[in-house]
C-alpha cells in the first residue's frame, strides 16, 4: 500500500512510503527518467500504544531536508521520524530515529520556504508540531491542536507559497481544514479559522 512518492534532490532515485508494508521502496533512475534497477526496500519495525492503528510500522511520507543533505520519513505506527543521510548509494545509508510522543502518529510534514522551520501533522493526536531545523536536527518549539474533537483523523498539511499560512485537514468528525497564521519572526502558529468541507478531506493542494 504505497501512499506517498517523491524524487530525490538529484533525480537519481524515486522513493515511496509504504503504509501497510511499513517500508520505503527505492529505485534508481537514469538521465531519461527510466528505472534502472530492481526495487530496493528498507523495512522498518515498530509499534505504538494504539493497538488498532499502531500494531506495526506505517510509513506515511518522505520529504527532503531544505539543505538537500538528508531524507526524512514519518512512521505513523511507531511514533517516529526517521532521518537518512542522502548519498548516491542511498540503499546503504545510515538511519537515525527521532521519537515523538506516544500515540501521536506522525503523518505528513512540510518545510517553510525559509528552510528554518518544519511542521508535522499527527493523525492520531490531531496536532501540528513545529520544529526548528538546522544541520539535520529537528528541534520542537510548539505544538498546537488542529483536531479539537479528538477524531484521530488529521491528514493533509500545506503551506502557502509565501510561507504566511498553514492549512491542516481533519477527517472523521467536524471534517474540514484548520487555518493557521505563521509568525514570520519565529515560526509560531496562531489558529485563525476553520473551514468546513465535504466528507473525509484526506489531502489538499494550493
Amino acid at each position: 500500500a504505497p501512499c506517498y512518492i517523491m524524487n530525490s534532490f538529484d533525480s537519481k532515485w524515486v522513493l515511496t512510503a509504504n503504509y501497510n508494508g511499513g517500508s520505503l521502496s527505492m529505485v534508481k533512475v537514469n538521465s531519461f527518467g527510466m528505472f534502472e534497477d530492481a526495487v530496493h526496500v528498507v523495512q522498518f519495525q515498530g509499534e505504538g500504544p494504539n493497538k488498532e492503528r499502531q500494531q506495526k510500522s506505517h510509513l506515511h511520507s518522505i520529504y527532503p531536508s531544505p539543505d538537500s543533505l538528508y531524507l526524512f520519513a514519518n512512521d505513523l505506527g511507531a511514533d517516529k521520524i526517521y532521518r537518512m543521510d542522502y548519498r548516491e548509494d542511498l540503499d546503504n545509508t545510515s538511519i537515525f530515529e527521532i521519537p515523538l510522543k506516544p500515540c501521536s502518529g506522525p503523518r505528513h510534514t512540510v518545510v517553510h520556504p525559509n528552510g528554518k522551520w518544519a511542521y508535522t501533522i499527527t493523525e492520531l493526536s490531531g496536532e501540528v508540531i513545529a520544529f526548528n531545523y538546522a544541520d539535520g536536527v529537528l528541534e520542537e518549539f510548539q505544538t498546537v491542536l488542529a483536531d479539537t474533537l479528538g477524531a484521530k483523523g488529521s491528514a493533509g498539511l500545506q503551506l502557502t507559497p509565501n510561507g504566511k499560512y498553514l492549512y491542516a485537514s481533519n477527517r472523521l468528525q467536524g471534517d474540514g481544514i484548520a487555518i493557521f497564521l505563521i509568525d514570520q519572526t519565529n515560526g509560531k502558529l496562531t489558529k485563525i479559522g476553520y473551514q468546513e468541507t465535504g466528507s473525509h478531506p484526506r489531502n489538499l493542494a494550493i
